[in-house]
């Protein structure tokens, strides 16, 4: 697969920025093969960040390099930090978007990057360029990552959502909202098996007050404007409108309670 890093990050494409930031990668190392997992994260929201992260880093090689800019505290005294987990090594403000993925992947050592001879420029509102790019390209390269900064013993952390699993069912979360409207919750398919066991018909699960009958395994197996329930592609429960929009059907967002229980009736 070569020399992969990968970007993610809530600057949109409307301006130059990922552009710059691909710019200064390349001119590191010019044979990087930069993937952008995506660009369109809601501003500012580290925790969906770190979700949509943690789920894209498993196709990817050991030896990846994931930059991840979500940094509402650009420019403060937050560090830049680069931080090695089983499935490489991320790079980004140190502000707890890396919580999820540590939690997955594991903490192998970290980094305050503050050697500026490996950076790109020194301005304060535009880290994702300046210090994160060229820090990838350099790890590209070959340059060891403790070469590149003070060695860290931990790093900031965020509290995240966890399902509550109980004998009589599992009360989860809505973590992220795709680009279709489908919720996709914090609740793993190994929490259902654990909580309620056969995943079938006679499994009810309530969201926004409305309960649906079934976990499903796929769009088809319900009619079209038809609420479903399935096990996503990143192994969570999800919760989809066949064509349509789960997040303005059930109007829920970010946060909101999922309920799964064994329907008895």
């Amino acid at each position: 697969m070569g020399k992969i890093v990968t970007l993610l990050t809530d600057f949109g494409l409307k301006d130059t920025y990922v552009g710059q930031m691909k710019g200064v990668i390349s001119g590191v190392c010019e044979d990087a093969n930069i993937i952008d997992l995506t660009h369109d994260i809601e501003a500012q929201n580290i925790h969906s960040a770190g979700y949509l992260l943690v789920d894209a880093m498993g196709v990817f090689n050991d030896t990846s390099v994931h930059i991840a800019v979500v940094d509402p505290g650009v420019g403060s005294k937050r560090k830049e930090i680069a931080v090695k987990t089983e499935k490489g090594i991320l790079i980004g403000p140190d502000n707890g978007l890396f919580t999820a993925a540590i939690k997955r992947y594991g903490f192998e050592g970290a980094v305050e990057l503050n050697k500026s001879k490996y950076w790109y420029g020194h301005s304060n509102t535009f880290h994702g360029r300046d210090i994160f790019a060229s820090i990838a390209g350099h790890l590209l390269n070959g340059v060891k990552m403790e070469a590149m900064g003070d060695k860290l013993d931990n790093i900031e952390t965020i509290q995240l959502l966890e399902p509550k699993i109980e004998d009589e069912g599992i009360e989860g979360h809505v973590v992220l909202i795709d680009h279709f409207g489908n919720l996709l919750c914090d609740i793993t398919e190994d929490d259902l098996h654990q909580s309620i066991g056969k995943l079938d018909d006679k499994v009810a699960v309530v969201c926004g007050g409305e309960m649906i009958r079934g976990i499903k395994r796929t769009f088809s197996d319900v009619w079209v404007g038809e609420a479903i329930v399935y096990i996503g592609s990143s192994m969570r429960l999800e919760i989809a409108v066949r064509e349509g929009s789960a997040a303005k059907r059930f109007e829920v967002g970010l946060g909101d309670r999922i309920t799964v229980k064994r329907n008895t009736l």
